[in-house]
């Protein structure tokens, strides 16, 4: 396709072929390869960018994460579970040793008994895990604000959930 402008920024492709060259007005500018590529291959804009980085966020948020070789999830009615958990344990509200739905190394459910003190662990864990989740989001906002983002920077650097 051959590509043009008009003095509005309205464009207009024809053909290679010269089929339908007598349709090409004279005041039309062709365009250049790199705004050709431009036109074809649309950037996002730093806005957009934001979205894609706060749902690479989310992805890696409610991936859930390991403890004690158990897979405990992180999908943000887990995340409000296990706080209130821990703030019944706090309070006296939870019996020590109350079961915990999660994941065996197999990916089977099991209800695995815990204690206050192992519930705990867990919320500190899940919250300490989504806050460094956050950060990065934060840390790569940053970088595409100082114009120093490329696209590798989505998928490196979230923390470890095993």
């Amino acid at each position: 396709m051959k590509y043009y402008k008009s003095i509005s920024g309205e464009i207009f492709a024809y053909e290679d072929d010269v089929s339908q060259d007598e349709w090409i007005s004279t005041s039309l500018v062709a365009m250049t390869p790199v705004e050709v590529d431009a036109h074809i291959n649309p950037k996002p804009t730093a806005d957009e960018v934001k979205g894609i980085i706060a749902r690479r966020r989310y992805t890696a948020e409610i991936s859930g994460l390991q403890w004690n070789g158990f897979r405990i999830a992180t999908d943000r009615d887990s995340q409000a579970k296990i706080d209130q958990a821990d703030r019944a344990a706090m309070k006296g509200l939870r019996v020590d040793g109350d079961v915990w739905k999660c994941l065996d190394s197999s990916g089977a459910i099991v209800f695995r008994p815990t204690t206050n003190a192992e519930m705990s662990e867990i919320a500190a864990k899940v919250f300490t895990y989504v806050q460094a989740c956050f950060a990065r989001e934060g840390m790569l906002v940053s970088v595409l604000a100082d114009g120093t983002f490329t696209d590798a920077m989505l998928e490196e650097g979230w923390p470890a959930n095993e």
